[in-house]
């Protein structure tokens, strides 16, 4: 079954890909199921639909090409929501009685302000490593989301060494399994400087070893161009790895 959980659309502001053009591509290439994850962010200084569009119309417009496209695709209503551990009676009051599809949940911040979603020009020292890596394991621990998305997503501009944070690489997968969250493998990185998917094989390896077992596919979608470039790839390479694991 073929299918992509991390897709932006213009409600996110960081994107203005039309979800018709994007659902239309989706069915040619006979994906059975997609999730358009529009950014969701209460800190300063990442950029969300929020602020402009309540859930209610957010809800609606995906309810609409939900119907439009029926039975072609399978059309998930979903966010990405960031530095969710820190911002949750806001979300909770966003969403009102409604219930996203599906939910991501991320870091693009290091405290206080320093956005690693976007290139850098140093690469961080073993203290923000482990620091990104404690946000991520207080993420899964203390919020109710589906999908962890990019783990290690500050690798994708510049090389670092990952194994300071693998001690508590193991701590997350743990919770994670307990909690039934899958693990992205997101290959926006093979667009990007290093021309590596997340997280890395380091941290897969792991996340095998710990007995982790669900994982989701996702694009990280902006553009059209962005949709199924090395899909098939990360799909082959994973198969060469012999992962035991469950796509979601």
């Amino acid at each position: 079954m073929k299918k992509d959980y991390h897709i932006h659309s213009y409600f996110s502001k960081d994107s203005k890909l039309d979800p018709d053009k994007l659902i239309q591509k989706a069915i040619e290439l006979n994906y059975q199921e997609i999730a358009f994850t529009d950014h969701l962010e209460f800190l300063f200084p990442q950029w969300s639909f929020h602020e402009e569009y309540s859930y209610q119309d957010y809800y609606d417009f995906f309810s609409l090409l939900k119907a439009k496209y029926a039975p072609k695709i399978n059309i998930l209503s979903g966010v990405e929501i960031g530095e969710y551990h820190q911002t949750k009676t806001q979300v909770t009051d966003y969403f009102g009685h409604l219930k996203p599809d599906l939910i991501l949940g991320s870091i693009h911040t290091l405290l206080p302000k320093k956005d690693i979603s976007l290139p850098f020009q140093e690469p961080l020292s073993p203290a923000e490593i482990i620091s990104y890596y404690k946000s991520n394991l207080e993420l899964v621990e203390t919020c109710d989301l589906d999908i962890l998305a990019h783990l290690g997503i500050f690798t994708r501009f510049l090389p670092h060494n990952i194994k300071v944070g693998l001690p508590i690489c193991k701590d997350i997968f743990q919770v994670m399994k307990e909690k039934n969250i899958a693990l992205e493998i997101n290959f926006s990185g093979l667009r990007k400087t290093t021309k590596q998917f997340l997280p890395h094989f380091q941290v897969l390896d792991l996340y095998a070893m710990e007995e982790g077992k669900l994982i989701s596919i996702g694009s990280d979608t902006h553009q059209l161009s962005d949709f199924d470039d090395n899909y098939d790839n990360v799909l082959s390479i994973l198969d060469e790895k012999g992962y035991p694991f469950l796509v979601v």
